[in-house]
């Protein structure tokens, strides 16, 4: 049983990474929300220190979380929400996420091309339905990033009993924006869409690189450094050709910042997001086909030495 567990692990070790790292920080981000803001051994503590010492500090810090304690029971599935995307976990996905689709991506994929197993499998299928295997790698390893929105969202819910109506404390937290709570949502539905069309993005860029190396930790390496670039070229190259030589409304450069799709701002047009994901997708998916365009050309490049 042991021995099968460690080859299990072996096999599928970038894949139960890329789902490890996800529910790790969703975990996280939940203690440390309740922790920081309600957490009972913060009461306790102070309560002690008020009723023993009788100062005024120890006394209102007391107040201080019995008050957050009171508004955590009447905490909304919306604010939990929005407070566990922009204030915790937002930190850290926006960075990860890349890397986690390219892990799958990898996983699925790159045993075919470093083994040289492709060869004898293009062998038993035509090109073509290879092709479009190869391809729908991209659209299942991206389903991951509009789960960890919708494992959010339904933890918030069952935390806060799926209670929809906020209360008026809420409406003076950053965290507030009216559109987005009016809208909630079409906001989760576009935020879901979004992600997902960035995640076929960043797993295209995987695909571009896999027949560059045999060697999976570089090809990972080299499509997640790919995606930096990117987001550099992206923002800077796009203000300076639209902003600054197409003299257009500088408040565009709120869709340049790919940081930004995971979390939309309610004063932006979401359908501008979902319109340029999509577009990135787009773009990626014919670039790859382009480069697997030719059967040869993709043998020769997978026998070639590789890095």
């Amino acid at each position: 049983m042991f021995t099968k567990t460690l080859n299990f692990i072996k096999k599928n070790y970038l894949l139960i990474l890329a789902y490890l790292i996800p529910i790790i920080l969703i975990g996280f981000s939940f203690t440390k929300y309740y922790k920081e803001y309600y957490s009972l051994e913060q009461y306790e503590k102070y309560y002690q220190a008020c009723q023993e010492l009788k100062d005024e500090v120890s006394c209102q810090h007391f107040n201080t979380i019995k008050q957050l304690n009171e508004q955590y029971k009447e905490t909304d599935t919306k604010t939990y929400f929005f407070e566990i995307l922009n204030h915790y976990i937002d930190n850290y996905i926006v960075v990860l996420a890349p890397l986690l689709v390219i892990l799958q991506t990898v996983h699925f994929l790159h045993k075919e091309f470093s083994s040289g197993f492709l060869k004898n499998k293009l062998t038993r299928m035509s090109y073509k339905q290879y092709q479009k295997k190869f391809f729908t790698v991209s659209l299942k390893s991206a389903i991951i990033l509009p789960l960890i929105i919708l494992t959010i969202f339904i933890l918030s819910g069952l935390i806060t009993k799926f209670n929809f109506t906020t209360p008026e404390w809420v409406y003076k937290t950053s965290v507030y924006n009216a559109n987005n709570y009016n809208n909630f949502f079409l906001y989760l539905l576009s935020s879901c869409l979004i992600v997902y069309f960035m995640g076929i993005f960043y797993s295209n860029i995987a695909l571009a690189f896999l027949n560059k190396s045999k060697n999976s930790l570089l090809v990972i390496i080299f499509s997640y450094l790919c995606f930096f670039v990117f987001v550099i070229l992206f923002d800077v190259g796009g203000s300076i050709l639209l902003i600054r030589l197409l003299k257009l409304n500088p408040s565009i450069s709120a869709y340049l910042n790919i940081f930004d799709y995971w979390y939309i701002n309610g004063e932006n047009n979401y359908l501008y997001f979902i319109i340029i994901s999509f577009s990135l997708a787009l773009l990626s998916y014919v670039i790859d086909r382009v480069i697997y365009k030719n059967k040869e050309v993709t043998i020769i490049e997978v026998e070639k030495e590789f890095v």
